[in-house]
């Protein structure tokens, strides 16, 4: 049986932070992460990579990107700038070793 972890890269300008989650039994992962100004959300959902969302915590504004119901997406990438703070995130799915 091949095992997968979710994981994620979280960048919020100049710093960087890496997260490996597993996936479950199930076929289902997450991270709800707040890393400096920002919150960084992704799930897996039917061992792909379902949804990623991030939102600068002073001010609510987010952004959110889906995969598409009919694609298998192993990777999502999203990124926000509030006036000069900056923020990324990208997750994709990996087999564990």
């Amino acid at each position: 049986m091949i095992h997968y972890v979710l994981f994620c890269i979280l960048w919020s300008k100049p710093e960087i932070k890496l997260i490996e989650v597993p996936v479950s039994e199930y076929g289902i992962a997450a991270i709800d992460e707040n890393f400096k100004d920002f919150n960084f959300y992704a799930d897996v959902i039917e061992e792909k990579v379902n949804s990623v969302k991030l939102t600068h915590l002073q001010t609510a504004i987010s952004s959110q990107a889906n995969s598409s119901r009919d694609y298998q997406q192993k990777s999502l990438y999203l990124k926000l700038d509030v006036g000069s703070t900056e923020a990324s995130l990208d997750c994709e799915m990996r087999e564990k070793l």
